[in-house]
């Protein structure tokens, strides 16, 4: 006598990832495997992580903003390859380019350090980025 599936079994195949916040669907090679949704209240993020995940915010909240707007959709869209989506590459390109100016908030920071004790010999400064900023370039406040 064959086996029959079980309905739930099905209906698990057509759903990935949490559902509300109660369980996640999980998709692998042997099968499908339902798990607890993970508690993440008692995580103390780094400030390298908070940093990361507000620049995140920042960059999805301004792909926002350009993706609404149909003649600026457009405009990225013809800046992307077929197999890239307009929204991702937006966030991409602002991620890079924040990444960009704090290198060269970084290096510009260390040539006037450099500049301002060059007659100290063998002075090790320290330099603090949020005490220098420069804003992000000019294509970004342009489009958004």
């Amino acid at each position: 006598m064959k086996k029959q599936k079980q309905p739930i079994r099905i209906l698990l195949t057509w759903i990935r990832g949490a559902v509300g916040k109660d369980f996640v669907i999980k998709h692998y090679k042997y099968g499908v495997v339902k798990t607890k949704f993970p508690d993440m209240t008692k995580i103390i993020a780094s400030a390298q992580q908070r940093k990361c995940r507000n620049l995140f915010k920042e960059a999805v909240a301004y792909a926002k903003i350009v993706y609404a707007d149909p003649l600026k959709r457009k405009e990225w869209a013809a800046r992307t390859r077929k197999k890239h989506r307009v929204i991702n590459f937006i966030i991409k390109q602002y991620m890079l380019a924040a990444k960009e100016a704090a290198y060269q908030r970084e290096k510009i920071g260390t040539i006037i350090i450099r500049k301002c004790f060059s007659g100290f010999p063998k002075a090790q400064i320290l330099l603090e980025p949020e005490f220098i900023s420069t804003p992000l370039p000019q294509h970004f406040i342009e489009s958004g």
